[in-house]
């Protein structure tokens, strides 16, 4: 699986960037936590 895919599944299920400092913070408004995602192409 591309990262570009996996971006796109985050997203569809809701998940949005927070912060992209070194990581890619994807956050949820219903669920608790994040998921750090890094900074890669395909």
């Amino acid at each position: 699986m591309k990262f570009s895919e996996f971006y796109r599944l985050l997203e569809n299920d809701g998940w949005y960037i927070k912060s992209t400092n070194k990581l890619i913070k994807y956050v949820h408004p219903a669920k608790t936590g994040f998921i750090p995602a890094g900074k890669h192409g395909s």
